[in-house]
């Protein structure tokens, strides 16, 4: 019996010695810091030794999903820049847009600017419409889709962010570049519902759009159910934006016989 008691008194030393070990190699885990990554179910993973940048990008918009990010000269810091796209969980479109600017020895995040822009997700037929091409610069690829492109198109030196925003309403471009101090527009459109690219010069620095409109026909004389307009627009180096250049405007009427559109003249 003695000799029990004895066995049963090493085997409790030795786990509450187990347990202290485990708990002081938490403190220190915790005190390491770089060593650990909190789960959304809040469970602690140690020794994954990941780039603490990539963790705070992956969980900087608390109920969102990092869906995919790009890598560029957005705000010419000169140094590692990333831009971040995020989704809601159980919704496959573009929900918020990030812009990570790093310090120099790129370990750390030293500044954040938002980007104002949210997109649906893409079928073949919108990705067919755009009509971006690679004169723009690379791809920004969601879903296998391209739903933008990114590059020093105007040659200022900083790339631009050459979107398309598909919604409920509408299906139109979104063209953005850093001020120096945030994101902003760089195409202003009055309303729209659909535009396509149709031509882009590099030379010049000009974009041309097809940019169509279905009004009421009530407010038409009755007879017209879409206004196209083929609006070149050219870089403003001054303005820093894109400026109306020329723009041609046709009526169109819809043949429900032929089912397809036939001009008004």
């Amino acid at each position: 019996m003695k000799q029990f008691f004895s066995v049963l008194m090493v085997v409790v030393a030795l786990f509450i010695g187990c347990e202290s070990e485990r708990q002081e190699t938490t403190i220190i885990q915790h005190e390491i810091g770089n060593d650990f990554l909190t789960t959304e179910s809040g469970v602690i993973i140690f020794g994954t030794h990941q780039d603490p940048v990539q963790v705070a990008i992956q969980t900087w918009v608390p109920g969102r999903v990092l869906s995919f990010k790009i890598e560029g000269n957005f705000t010419g810091s000169g140094n590692r820049e990333i831009i971040g796209f995020y989704e809601l969980r159980n919704f496959t479109g573009i929900n918020r847009v990030f812009c990570f600017v790093l310090d120099s020895s790129g370990e750390n995040i030293e500044s954040v600017h938002e980007i104002n822009f949210i997109t649906g997700e893409f079928l073949a037929q919108h990705e067919a419409r755009t009509g971006l091409s690679s004169e723009l610069g690379g791809p920004i690829v969601h879903r296998g889709r391209v739903i933008g492109r990114f590059g020093d198109f105007n040659n200022n030196g900083r790339d631009e962010l050459y979107f398309f925003r598909l919604s409920g309403i509408d299906f139109v471009p979104r063209f953005f570049e850093f001020n120096g101090v945030e994101f902003v527009e760089i195409l202003e459109l009055d309303w729209i519902d659909q535009a396509s690219i149709v031509a882009i010069d590099p030379v010049d620095k000009t974009i041309t759009l097809s940019e169509r409109r279905f009004p009421d026909r009530a407010t038409h004389g009755g007879y017209i159910d879409m206004i196209e307009e083929i609006n070149t627009y050219i870089w403003n180096e001054p303005a820093q934006r894109y400026v109306l250049l020329s723009s041609e405007v046709r009526n169109f009427i819809w043949d429900r016989d032929l089912r397809e559109w036939e001009k008004v003249q």
